[in-house]
C-alpha cells in the first residue's frame, strides 16, 4: 500500500495539537508558570494546513494543492543539497566571525552582530538570502579579505546558482504536475464519497432510511452524459458482438473451403489397381 502525504498531514494535525496541550498541562502544573505556546503555534500552522488538503475535493483547491505537493517531491534532493550548503555556510560564518585561535581572545557577544550560537546563527545566514545583512553589516566596512571572499561564495553559492536551480526546477515540475492534477481530484473526491459511505454503516438504520449511495457514480455529469454514456456502452457492445459473429462466421467459411477443396482432391485421384 502506497503511503500518501495526506496521511502525514493528518497524523499531524491530531498529534500535534494533542503534544502541545500535554506539554502546557505539565509546564503549568510543575513550574506554576502561565504555559508554554511554542508548540501551539505549531498546532494551529498543522490544523490548517490540514483544512487546505481537506479541502482538496474543490477543483480549483485541488489543482495547486497537487501542483505544489508534486512538486515538492521531484525535488526533494535538491531541498537536501540547499540545506547541506547553508549549514555549511553557517558553520564557516562561525569559525569566521567567532573563532578563538587563542584562549584570551576577545568574542563580540552584541545582539547586533553575527549570533554565537549555531540556531542564531543558522537563521541569520538562512536570512541573508533574502538580503538581510545586518548581523554583518559591519564587517563589510573593514580590509577582513576573508569576510569579503566568504560573502561573494555565498552570495553567487545561495543567490544565484541555488536560487535559480530552484526556480528551474519547480518551473518543470509544475508543468509536469499541470498535467494529471485533474485525475488527483477525482480521485480525492472518491476517496471523500468512499469515507463518507463507510462512516453510513457505523449509523443503525441509515443504509435502510436513506438511499444516499447508489450502487455506480458519474462525477461531474449530468444525466443526459450518463445516458449518453451508456448508449455508447451499449453500441460498443454490439459491434464487439458483431464482429464476433462475423469472425466466426468467417471462420466457418474457410473451414468448409477447406473441406469441399479436400474431398474434391480425393474424388480426383485414380482409383488404386
Amino acid at each position: 500500500m502506497s503511503r500518501s502525504i495526506y496521511n502525514s498531514i493528518d497524523m499531524f494535525a491530531f498529534l500535534i495539537p494533542m503534544a502541545a496541550a500535554i506539554h502546557q498541562l505539565v509546564v503549568i502544573f510543575n513550574d506554576d508558570q502561565h504555559g508554554n505556546t511554542r508548540l501551539v503555534s505549531f498546532s494551529v500552522l498543522a490544523v490548517f494546513l490540514h483544512m487546505l488538503f481537506e479541502l482538496r475535493i474543490n477543483q480549483m483547491v485541488c489543482k495547486y494543492v497537487t501542483i505544489i505537493q508534486q512538486a515538492t517531491e521531484e525535488i526533494q534532493v535538491f531541498f537536501v543539497i540547499f540545506a547541506v550548503g547553508v549549514v555549511a555556510f553557517t558553520i564557516a560564518m562561525l569559525h569566521l566571525l567567532h573563532a578563538c585561535p587563542m584562549g584570551t581572545c576577545e568574542r563580540n557577544n552584541d545582539e547586533e552582530y553575527f549570533p554565537i550560537h549555531f540556531l542564531g546563527a543558522l537563521s541569520a545566514t538562512y536570512f541573508m538570502m533574502g538580503g538581510r545583512y545586518d548581523s554583518v553589516d559591519t564587517e563589510f566596512s573593514t580590509e577582513d579579505w576573508a569576510f569579503h571572499i566568504m560573502m561573494m561564495i555565498f552570495f553567487f553559492f545561495t543567490v544565484i546558482l541555488m536560487m535559480n536551480v530552484l526556480i528551474a526546477l519547480i518551473n518543470v515540475a509544475f508543468s509536469k504536475g499541470d498535467d494529471g492534477w485533474q485525475l488527483a481530484w477525482v480521485e480525492s473526491r472518491l476517496r471523500f464519497i468512499e469515507a463518507a459511505e463507510n462512516m453510513s454503516y457505523n449509523i443503525p438504520g441509515y443504509r435502510e432510511t436513506y438511499n444516499c449511495f447508489p450502487k455506480e457514480i458519474y462525477f461531474a455529469a449530468t444525466e443526459e452524459k450518463v445516458e449518453k454514456y451508456k448508449k455508447k456502452q451499449d453500441v460498443k457492445d454490439i459491434s464487439n458482438d458483431d464482429k464476433k459473429e462475423s469472425k466466426e462466421s468467417q471462420e466457418l467459411q474457410m473451414i468448409k473451403k477447406l473441406l469441399e477443396q479436400m474431398e474434391s482432391k480425393s474424388n480426383s485421384r485414380p482409383a488404386n489397381t
